[in-house]
C-alpha cells in the first residue's frame, strides 16, 4: 500500500455506481451493501455476468482480496470462478488483477440467512457467517479508479 494508504474491509462504498455486465437488467447495489441480502443476475449469454463498480469516493484504490458470501438456499447458485480487473478511468483498457477458481469450487458450504449484516474486517470475514470464500491477491500493487468483477461459472 502507499505510505498514506489504509487497509479497509471494502473499497466499494454502498453509494458507489454499479453497472451490470452479462446480465439482462441490472444488478442490485446489494452486491456490496454489507449484508447477506440477495443480489441476482439473469445471464444474457453474451459475456460472463458481473458488475462494473465506480466507487463513490472517486479515488484510486488497490484491491487486495475478494470475499464472496453464499446464497441462503441455492447451492447451485454459488459462483465458483471469478475475474477481477481494474482501470484508471472510463477510457482506459481493463487490466486483469486476478482470476481463477474460488476456493470453495469443490466444497459444500454453509448457507447464510438473508438480511444479516456482514461485519468483516480487512483481515477476516464475518465469523458469524458460515458460507464464505476468499481470494487473496495481496501481491497486487496496481491502483485503479474502476473495477470489473465477473463470475463466469456457478456450481
Amino acid at each position: 500500500l502507499p505510505l498514506h494508504g489504509e487497509n479497509v474491509n471494502t473499497i466499494f462504498p454502498t453509494d458507489s455506481t454499479i453497472t451490470s455486465v452479462g446480465c439482462t437488467g441490472s444488478i442490485s447495489i446489494r452486491s456490496f451493501d454489507r449484508s447477506t441480502e440477495k443480489s441476482g443476475c439473469t445471464r444474457n449469454g453474451l459475456e460472463p455476468p458481473g458488475m462494473i463498480v465506480s466507487p463513490s469516493h472517486n479515488q484510486m484504490s488497490i484491491a487486495k482480496k475478494l470475499r464472496v458470501y453464499a446464497h441462503n438456499n441455492c447451492p447451485n447458485c454459488d459462483v465458483v470462478t471469478y475475474n477481477v480487473s481494474g482501470r484508471a478511468d472510463a477510457n482506459s483498457d481493463w487490466v486483469e488483477i486476478s482470476s481463477g477458481d474460488l476456493p470453495w469450487i469443490n466444497e459444500s458450504v454453509g448457507r447464510n440467512s438473508r438480511g444479516q449484516t456482514v461485519e468483516s474486517t480487512y483481515e477476516n470475514s464475518d465469523p458469524k457467517l458460515t458460507g464464505v470464500t476468499e481470494v487473496d491477491f495481496s501481491s497486487n500493487n496496481a491502483a485503479f479508479l474502476e473495477y470489473k468483477v465477473v463470475f463466469p461459472e456457478v456450481r
